[in-house]
């Protein structure tokens, strides 16, 4: 689940499930990196929110792999993310 945020008028990844069973395959990190390909094509937007709950080690890994840097907020308990493009 991904869209403009109509706050900010930016793109935010709001979730992405991987079944239980198919997690620890590398469908996350193929997954994200397609979804991130698909939204860098509009040319008006250059960043690229998300955010994850502070316990959760294993997506924080994977998001900074990919780039993803902590942008100084946390919303609802979590911990927002950007990348920058």
């Amino acid at each position: 689940m991904y869209c403009i945020d109509s706050d900010d008028k930016e793109y935010w990844i709001y979730r992405l499930m991987i079944d239980a069973k198919h997690q620890s395959k590398g469908y996350g990190k193929e997954a994200m990196e397609k979804l991130i390909e698909r939204i860098k094509q509009d040319q008006e937007h250059k960043v690229i929110y998300l955010s994850f709950e502070p316990e959760n080690n294993l997506a924080k890994g994977l998001y900074e792999k990919l780039g993803f840097e902590a942008d100084g907020r946390i919303i609802d308990g979590e911990i927002v993310y950007k990348i920058t493009y």
